[in-house]
């Protein structure tokens, strides 16, 4: 958690932080988001559990974390609505690329809305 807040420093981007998941969707529903940075592993509620809930009421683009490295979790991940599963350790270019992306394609759809991000770790 503390690298990815280090990262995302680094882009000078307004980036809010939940413990939990529980908090990650309280706050994910009140700035609705132009991305979530969402670990898989949290205490309560799991990442896959959280994807799953935010795909009930938002297409927002989810980028998932996980120390997981079975090709079944990274389904996993993929089947509970994230749009990228990025495998830990990874290296930072990879992560900021991937974050790039996403709020490329969120502008796309939203080019109005200022860029926000809300990561759960």
């Amino acid at each position: 958690a503390l690298l990815v807040k280090v990262i995302l420093k680094s882009r000078q981007l307004a980036t809010h932080h939940a413990i939990n998941g529980s908090e990650g969707l309280i706050l994910a529903g009140a700035l609705r988001p132009d991305l979530i940075i969402l670990d898989v592993m949290m205490p309560g509620m799991d990442g896959y559990e959280v994807c799953s809930r935010l795909r009930e009421v938002s297409d927002v683009p989810i980028l998932m974390l996980t120390v997981k490295n079975q090709s079944i979790d990274v389904s996993r991940g993929f089947a509970a609505g994230a749009d990228h599963v990025i495998k830990k350790p990874f290296r930072n270019a990879e992560l900021l690329s991937r974050i790039d992306h996403l709020l490329m394609r969120n502008r796309q759809a939203n080019p109005q809305g200022a860029q926000e991000l809300v990561a759960m770790a």
